[in-house]
């Protein structure tokens, strides 16, 4: 079966100039995000929101829904579909990753 949509919460690293550097998901889920409010993160990801002086970076808590047939969006939607195939949830060329090395920043 062809998934044609899914999503995510995850946490973003951004950098001090705001870019997106990338977004780590760790239960990315195929399908519609549930009904309830998207921005009531779970707290599991919220707890990990937060400045990292060290390295001047944001972690900020993000709710990323995709639509699989589109290319990617943006850097958090590129992670996304990474994270789709590593987590085994799709299989490889069965989902659009046309301009995804764009949504990608070089650091």
């Amino acid at each position: 079966m062809t998934h044609t949509h899914a999503w995510g919460y995850g946490i973003a690293t951004i950098a001090g100039d705001g870019t997106t550097l990338d977004t780590w998901f760790p239960a990315p889920q195929l399908g519609q995000p549930p009904a309830t409010d998207p921005d009531l993160v779970p707290a599991h990801i919220e707890e990990l929101e937060g400045e990292d002086a060290r390295r001047d970076v944001r972690l900020s808590a993000v709710m990323v829904a995709a639509d699989l047939g589109a290319p990617p969006a943006s850097t958090s939607d590129a992670y996304l579909r990474l994270h789709l195939l590593s987590h085994l949830l799709v299989e490889p060329n069965s989902i659009n990753l046309d301009g995804i090395f764009a949504q990608l920043p070089n650091v």
